[in-house]
């Protein structure tokens, strides 16, 4: 992070002797070792490379290292490192953190295909006033595949925010759940998952990184059994989707678009075939 809110660092300075932050590698590496080595709690966020560098030399030199907090969700970076993953040092992570903030992405991709938006925009930019229908949200229904704590946020907000007129909640759109012990029951979902896609009009994707989910979303599994007019859409991890297939089926139509926020590698490769996939809301990483 650049900096800390002021209210942040007056909560750390009350409960801390003494706090550093350090925003790369190489800062870290710099620090003297007699200071790098008296922290006894850290705070990371998962960048890749650095995060995993950082606790292999704290396990490696440290006495004092006590405690790990990862400031996201995702601790695999952390737990890569076997030293690390067989020790007793307590990992605690930001569960439930970006739940909200999460469910109010997925809203707006909902929306965003619904009513059309980059239609309208390319209509405004070429000075072209031509009305063409939206659609009416509450009529949907969402496959939220993953249900873990943001998935059950999405469903949520979903059922909360996504009214027809009148406000009745009785027909706010269904969640269909399917949930991620179902799915990792099932050997990667191919006999449990389709059949709530093939009724779906947007798919949500909130798996976790896992050997069982790389790729979990690809054409045979997902893409071949939605909806043509359905949407797919991810903020989990980027290892659970296969992108090309992705891609491949929005050039060709097979769906009617996507939104993601997570990628495989990020920041993601000018070659990659996402970047001219059409009907595609995407984001860096910056949803939560």
């Amino acid at each position: 992070m650049a900096k800390l809110t002021s209210v942040v660092a007056k909560e750390l300075l009350a409960h801390t002797s003494y706090y550093k932050i350090v925003q790369s590698r190489e800062e870290y590496f710099n620090i003297s070792k007699s200071e790098r080595y008296s922290f006894d709690v850290l705070a990371v966020w998962g960048l890749p490379g650095f995060a995993k560098a950082l606790i292999e030399d704290q396990m490696d030199n440290s006495k004092a290292f006590k405690w790990l907090h990862s400031l996201s969700v995702g601790c695999d970076e952390y737990c890569s490192v076997k030293s690390f993953r067989e020790s007793a040092i307590p990992c605690t992570n930001a569960r439930g953190a970006f739940s909200d903030v999460l469910a109010e992405y997925v809203l707006l991709g909902i929306l965003y295909h619904a009513k059309h938006v980059e239609s309208f925009q390319r209509k405004r930019e070429a000075q072209n006033w031509q009305i063409e229908p939206v659609e009416l949200v509450s009529s949907k229904t969402l496959a939220v595949v993953g249900y873990g704590d943001i998935g059950s946020s999405v469903r949520q907000d979903v059922q909360a925010r996504i009214r027809n007129e009148g406000d009745r909640s009785e027909q706010v759109p269904p969640v269909r759940n399917e949930g991620a012990g179902a799915v990792g029951r099932r050997g990667g979902g191919s006999g449990l998952v389709p059949a709530g896609l093939a009724e779906s009009d947007y798919v949500l994707g909130s798996l976790p990184k896992m050997v069982s989910t790389d790729n979990f979303f690809n054409k045979a599994n997902t893409f071949d059994h939605m909806k043509k007019s359905a949407i797919f859409m991810n903020i989990g991890r980027g290892t659970t989707l296969d992108e090309d297939d992705l891609a491949t089926a929005l050039h060709s139509q097979r769906i009617a678009g996507a939104v993601l926020d997570v990628f495989k590698k990020e920041p993601l490769a000018k070659s990659n075939r996402l970047w001219y996939a059409p009907n595609l809301f995407m984001t860096p990483h910056c949803a939560d």
